[in-house]
This record gives C-alpha cells, structure tokens and sequence, in this order.
C-alpha cells in the first residue's frame, strides 16, 4: 500500500516538474520574441530621431505652421528618394514582425507605399508635440486610394500633410488647408501642386480617419464607442494602435520575468 502511494506521489510530482519546465520554456520564447520587438521599437524611434535632427532645430519658429514645414522638409528628404526607388523596384519582405513595422520596413525594402511614410511623419510630429491623425482619401466608391496625415496648428486649423511627397497643402497665401478645404476647392488646389503623381489623389470625396468597417472587431469597436458622446468618426483608431504596440512589448517582459520568478519558486518547493 506504501508503495502504491510513493509510487503516485512521484508521478504526481514528475507531472507537475514537467509541466512548469514546459511553461519555463514558453516563456523564454515569448521573452525573447518581447525582446527582439523592443529592438525593432527602439530602432524606429533612432529612425524618427534621425529625421527630426534633419529640420532646423537651431532656429526659433515664429508658429507652429513654420515649424511643421520644416518637418514636413526633413520628412521629405527621408521618404521621397525611397518612393521613387520603390516605384522602380518592387519587393516584399517575408518577415511578419517587420512587415508590422511600417518605419522599419521603408528602410529594409525601399517602403514606397504611402502608408508607411504617413506612419513616419505622423511619429515625428507626434515627437514634437502635435495632435495628428491618419488620414485615408477616399475614391468615388468609398474605398482607400491613398493614406496622408493631418495635424492641428492649435489656433491655425487643421493642415494636410502627404508625407511621401514630402508636402504640406498650403494655398497660394500659404494659410493651411484641411481636408475639408481640399474637397471644396480642389480643382484651385490642385494647379498648385508639384508635378507629379501627388496630383492623381483627388480629396473631391472627403476623406475618413478609420476603416471601421474593415473587419468584425472594429465594427464592433465602432457600435461600443458610438453609443458614447465621443465622435467617433473622428477617431484615428491607428494612432492608438500604434501608442498600444509600442508598450505592449515592455508589459511581456515584465509579464514574463514574473512568470519565470514564480516557476523557479515552484520548482524549487517541489525538490525541497
């Protein structure tokens, strides 16, 4: 009878060590998959840095309007020889996280796509301190045609800015057009433009700041946040993706490290 009882204790406690040695070695994978974000985190924002420090930054702006055409100059001078490489040479990276790094990627394959120079700009004025927004420009079916930003001047109105051509719409007084102002005076706006392919994207049918029909969760995002008093059709729903994937790393780790702590402790009990 003893030996039948020694005999389920061990195998009870050999259970039980195997199980937390599978958890310890999970949890070193998603330790170190946490890690190798935060390098790619890191390297973006040595990226942004990189093109901050190429504006004037010895010179005092009289308005925040002079200060952002000169970081709309710097972001230009970063994103369009990469748009016009990419036009060229068209590839694709197999890497899913870096495919889930807009900034990284424009600088692994060339990163001509809109998006991920919008993703570029909207982190340098984030950095300086401006409120800004993704901005899709819509086609006559209501269907993404080209992705720009916007930011607020606050006390100048809102301003687009097509960070892939390194441009910010201004009229011909140089007061700033929001994306409003460029639906209602296009065709003005446009013989103003630079000639090149910045004048194929009409703004003549608006524009949104999310897709919130692209999949069910943000449908379902989109019925939760209408019910409440914010406008929810102004919400960038991608800035707060981005603010959210830029900390998730950092919560891993420590997630991690307490998971590891907490399985050494219980191993060691269990040889005691």
């Amino acid at each position: 009878m003893k030996e039948v009882v020694l005999l389920k204790m061990k195998t009870v406690t050999f259970g039980a060590v195997k199980r937390q040695q599978i958890i310890f070695i999970a949890n070193l994978f998603i330790l170190g998959f946490a890690i190798r974000w935060i390098t790619i985190v890191s390297l973006e924002e040595d990226v942004i840095d990189f093109i901050r420090a190429q504006a004037i930054r010895d010179e005092q702006h009289d308005s925040r309007l002079e200060e952002a055409i000169a970081l709309v100059n710097a972001i230009g001078k970063f994103c369009v020889p990469r748009r016009e490489f990419a036009d060229q040479y068209v590839q694709r990276t197999t890497d899913l996280l870096l495919s889930e790094s807009p900034i990284i990627a424009s600088l692994a394959f060339g990163g001509g796509a809109c998006g991920y120079a919008t993703e570029i700009g909207v982190r340098v004025f984030e950095k300086e301190g401006f409120k800004t927004r993704f901005v899709q420009v819509l086609d006559s079916k209501e269907n993404t045609r080209h992705v720009v930003m916007e930011i607020n001047l606050q006390g100048q109105g809102q301003v687009i800015i097509d960070p892939i051509f390194g441009y910010i719409f201004l009229d011909d007084e140089g007061a700033p057009l929001s994306a409003f102002d460029l639906k209602e005076t296009w065709s003005e706006a446009r013989l103003l433009l630079p000639d090149n392919k910045i004048r194929d994207y009409s703004y003549v049918h608006g524009v949104r700041y999310s897709n919130w029909g692209k999949n069910a969760m943000t449908r379902a995002i989109y019925q939760v946040f209408d019910h409440s008093l914010w406008d929810v059709d102004a919400i960038s729903l991608r800035i707060h993706y981005n603010r959210i994937r830029r900390i998730v790393p950092y919560m891993l780790i420590v997630l991690s490290l307490m998971i590891a702590v907490r399985t050494w402790w219980q191993l060691g009990r269990q040889n005691s």
